[in-house]
């Protein structure tokens, strides 16, 4: 298993779960809006694996802005997590160079 591909999978979860969320802050105000909700499972050999389902509840800033947060820095962590492989990557053949 390849560290990166973790970063990497951490990074398409953070971005569907991004995705849902903007969805549901730029639909707060619109009727018969039905929010995004994203589904986290281990199914992934990397990892965690999102999923969008639609819930019949209408989207709301006290649900979405916390979860803006926690999925902005899930985002974050996979891109140090593959920040981070690459920087090995990079000493490892400055060493047998």
């Amino acid at each position: 298993m390849r560290i990166e591909n973790i970063g990497v999978e951490m990074l398409r979860s953070g971005a569907v779960a991004l995705r849902n969320t903007a969805h549901n802050i730029a639909n707060e105000n619109t009727e018969d809006a039905k929010s995004l909700e994203t589904i986290n499972r281990a199914d992934s050999p990397y990892g965690v694996r999102s999923y969008t389902v639609v819930n019949n509840e209408h989207p709301t800033l006290v649900n979405d802005m916390p979860n803006l947060l926690l999925n902005t820095t899930y985002t974050k962590m996979g891109t140090k997590i593959i920040k981070t492989a690459d920087e090995i990557i990079d000493y490892i053949l400055d060493m047998k160079a």
